[in-house]
Formats: structure tokens, sequence, C-alpha cells
């Protein structure tokens, strides 16, 4: 299990840097599905080469993203399912991905704040009360039904790459 959590943490790393005008995600808001070539880099190469090796093929593996639900209120996003697979050997990796809310911009959707709750503000804003601006209902719930399908929360996911940032560097 420790390995498939540092696999995912390392994919999603790696996928974090593509731009967001090609990026498999926003195609897959856009158009339902999508895949890509997964990106190599120095902390994928070898997992992509293990899978692989799992797969018995040396076939290129990819990202594959799909729509899982397009918001009512925020038609430009929605929330989007990913994995890891090597279509040539119709082999799949669910466990190396998860989930996660985006917009065709390529960023979260907006939130609202508590004082104002009909008033839709950047994922980052602070509200005018000083507190952080938090997810609109319709985004808390598509989190909650993930959540209670086994998703990770993100203080889980945050945690996770603490724990591996730490475990790396406690190797050196």
């Amino acid at each position: 299990m420790k390995i498939i959590k540092f696999l995912t943490i390392s994919f999603v790393l790696a996928v974090s840097s593509n731009v967001w005008a090609d990026n498999v995600f926003v195609v897959a808001l856009e158009k339902g599905d999508s895949s890509t070539p997964a990106p190599v880099t120095r902390n994928t190469a070898a997992v992509y080469q293990m899978l692989q090796q799992q797969a018995g093929s040396t076939a290129p593996i990819m990202i594959h993203a799909h729509l899982i639900k397009r918001f009512i209120n925020q038609k430009h996003c929605g929330r989007i399912v990913f994995w890891l697979e090597q279509p040539e050997s119709k082999h799949a990796w669910p466990q190396i991905g998860g989930e996660f809310n985006i917009c065709e911009d390529g960023f979260p959707p907006w939130r609202i704040c508590q004082d104002h709750p009909a008033d839709l503000v950047p994922p980052d804003a602070t509200c005018s009360d000083g507190k952080p601006s938090i997810d609109t209902p319709e985004v808390r719930a598509a989190i909650e039904e993930s959540l209670k399908q086994g998703a990770l929360s993100r203080e889980q996911v945050r945690q996770q790459l603490l724990n591996q940032y730490h475990r790396g560097k406690d190797s050196q």
C-alpha cells in the first residue's frame, strides 16, 4: 500500500506541471473523456517502467481523465476522475489517480463567503469578515460524495505528501 501511495503522489506532482491549454483534465471537462501520454519525469520514469513490466508491454503509459459531473451553478466547472492506463495491454491502475474539481481555465471552482453565500469569489479569496472563502454547496456535495466512495480528503493527501517528503529527507 505504501508503494501505491508514493506512486500516486509522484504521478499527481508530474501531472500538475502540464500546460492548462492542453491539459488532459480540462479536455475531459470539455469533452467528457481524454487521455494523453503520462509525463515522464525523474520521479515517474521508474514508476512507468514498473507498470509496463506489470502489463508485459513497453507501450506508453497514459493518463485517462473522465468527467464525473458538470456543476450546474458553475457550468464551466466540474468534477474529474483520473487514472493511469496502458490501452494497448488493456491494463489500468485506478489506484494511481484520484478525483478533483476543475474549471475550463484550469483553476478550481469559485467559492462563497459565509456572510454573502449568493456571491461567488475566486478560490483564494479572503472574505470581508477576514475568513477564507468556502466551497459552494454544490462543490461541497461533490466532494462529500467522493469521500463516501473512498476518495482521500485534501488533508489526507497533504499529509501523505508531507510524510513522503520527510521520508525522502530522512533517507538522504
